[in-house]
């Protein structure tokens, strides 16, 4: 989602097989850029692919792309996404810790000074995560955690103001325990109240994770194995998956689905090590597949 390739690391995966070819144009080049895989140099080319949700059934993936000025590191993330901010991409989206605090005006106003989407909707339309949520229905990101191996898990707050979502109170949160771990017994960080975008505080006070109305299981309700929630919206987190994967499970909202800007996005990151490695194997730096590489 972030326009850059990589490989994921041999012995733990299977072996690249050629598949086929897709043309690309090279346009410059970094010895300095740092990929979110770890890859240091490469190659800036321009691809002819989409950005955001695929043009079709056919495809199962979104994804995001970048300008040269962003790979060459001649602007800030700030700036970057003022021109391609990736909506659709899960980092992209303006986290909140608490259904009070992502109502309010001042978290709204943060997000959009960011170019951030903060409000989401379900759509449920992966082909490897069904039944998350309920399509439709309003969503708040609360946090993006990695797990390791390349997987993250992502924890949502439910709007419940936001839409109708009756009929659905008696229904089980997905994967409780991230949520426990994620949102119970005290969050991280920031104040947990109204405006704020940290991950909630220990201080038990009001839209806080360990206290009274919290996550971590309102005073006089369930304690153990029931559901948590907080006093006006129910969580759920996401099982470990790739975080591109989210991006066919929630969405902002048609409003804030900020497009990039196609006379300067649409770029890749191709890092040096991916291309000497495929030369060396297939005797070719020409030929790059789908299954041989892939791109967030």
């Amino acid at each position: 989602m972030g326009g850059e390739f990589f490989r994921l690391p041999s012995g733990s995966h299977l072996e690249p097989v050629l598949e086929g070819a897709h043309a690309m144009a090279l346009v410059g080049y970094s010895d300095v850029f740092r990929s979110q895989q770890g890859f240091v140099g490469g190659y800036i080319v321009k691809n002819s692919w989409w950005d955001g949700l695929p043009p079709g059934p056919g495809w199962k993936q979104a994804r995001g792309s970048h300008s040269v000025a962003f790979f060459m590191q001649q602007v800030s993330p700030a700036d970057e996404a003022a021109v391609c901010p990736n909506a659709h991409s899960p980092q992209s989206w303006y986290p909140c810790g608490s259904v009070r605090a992502c109502r309010s005006n001042k978290t709204a106003a943060f997000a959009r000074a960011a170019n951030q989407p903060l409000h989401l909707t379900c759509l449920d339309a992966s082909p490897f995560l069904r039944g998350l949520c309920r399509k439709g229905e309003p969503l708040f990101l609360r946090s993006i955690a990695p797990f390791g191996g390349g997987l993250a898990t992502a924890c949502f707050l439910r709007d419940r103001l936001g839409g109708s979502d009756g009929g659905d109170e008696g229904k089980a949160v997905v994967n409780r325990r991230r949520v426990e771990e994620q949102t119970g017994g005290g969050g991280e960080s920031g104040d947990g109240g109204d405006g704020g975008d940290g991950g909630g505080s220990g201080d038990g006070g009001e839209g806080s994770y360990g206290g009274e109305g919290s996550y971590g299981g309102e005073r006089g309700g369930e304690a153990g194995g029931g559901r948590r929630h907080s006093h006006d919206s129910a969580g759920f987190c996401s099982p470990p998956v790739p975080i591109g994967d989210l991006a066919l499970v929630v969405a902002p909202v048609e409003a804030e689905r900020l497009p990039n800007d196609p006379e300067l996005c649409g770029h890749y990151f191709f890092p040096f090590e991916l291309a000497e490695g495929s030369h060396a194997r297939l005797f070719t730096a020409r030929l790059f597949t789908a299954r041989l590489f892939t791109a967030r």
